[in-house]
């Protein structure tokens, strides 16, 4: 019998830094700036090749783009966002 691994898993879920990572290089993309105490957080609205829409919270530490968090829009981000990207 072989060996059952997660990626022969029949519809396994793309993990979430690909997400992220597909938010990144799909248009439209928006990104706004938020207050933070330790270091400056920022969250980027877009969308994945499947057309979900996600925001990524990610702070930039040098050259690198850290992700704190992926999860769906909210009712406001995707009304925010679908005003942004048309404009």
């Amino acid at each position: 019998m072989s060996k059952m691994t997660y990626a022969s898993l029949p519809n396994k879920r793309v993990q979430p830094t690909a997400r992220a990572e597909q938010v990144f290089l799909n248009r439209p993309l928006v990104i706004a700036g938020a207050p933070f105490r330790k270091e400056p957080r920022q969250f980027a609205f877009g969308q994945t090749d499947a057309g979900r829409l996600l925001t990524v919270a990610f702070t930039v530490r040098g050259s690198r783009l850290r992700v704190i968090s992926v999860r769906p829009m909210s009712r406001p981000e995707r009304r925010g966002y679908g005003q942004a990207s048309s404009s």
